[in-house]
């Protein structure tokens, strides 16, 4: 917990910093690894810090996700893995 209070710097998930939040006694920043922080804006939530977002980074990189994502479950990706892992060589 030592870190957490000499901190000055955290960056992470907002649900998980907002545990350690009241222990960041030198918190000056915090880089969310989420783009919506409002969550973390609230009133009764600690507010001596500067608080940053993602936002405008991930669209690019979601979209291709997703459509590797149904190529996979369209081609039998992860059951072709399942059947590598089992050593059972069947069509799919």
């Amino acid at each position: 917990m030592n870190l957490i209070r000499e901190a000055n710097i955290i960056l992470g998930q907002p649900n998980l910093v907002a545990q350690i939040l009241k222990h960041a006694d030198q918190l000056e920043w915090m880089q969310s690894t989420f783009a919506g922080v409002e969550d973390r804006c609230k009133q009764d939530k600690k507010t001596d810090y500067t608080l940053t977002g993602v936002k405008k980074i991930f669209g690019p990189l979601i979209s291709e996700y997703v459509f590797a994502y149904i190529l996979a479950l369209e081609r039998n990706v992860f059951q072709a893995q399942i059947n590598q892992h089992d050593t059972t060589w069947k069509d799919l």
